[in-house]
């Protein structure tokens, strides 16, 4: 049974990127390879330093979140969590 939208949100009012653009953790359009690299490298970092990445990344996986960073991670760290 899935929990209700605003209880599935509510970690998300503590987060660090709470009131952040969120350009960093998702791709714009035809991002080149580096660039990738070098954003989802920022993003992460930044996710590290945030009290509720483990809820963020519990999110992603529950949900199957396919683009951007969540939790510190990125979408093929996420499906290689999954596949374990």
């Amino acid at each position: 049974m899935q929990r209700h939208d605003t209880e599935l949100w509510q970690w998300r009012l503590s987060a660090r990127c709470h009131e952040e653009d969120v350009e960093i953790f998702f791709p714009a359009d035809a991002e080149r390879r580096n660039a990738r690299f070098e954003r989802e490298d920022l993003a992460k970092e930044f996710c590290r330093g945030c009290a509720v990445v483990e809820e963020c990344l519990a999110y992603a996986l529950d949900t199957g979140q396919q683009h951007g960073v969540w939790g510190a991670t990125t979408p093929g760290e996420r499906l290689a969590r999954l596949d374990r």
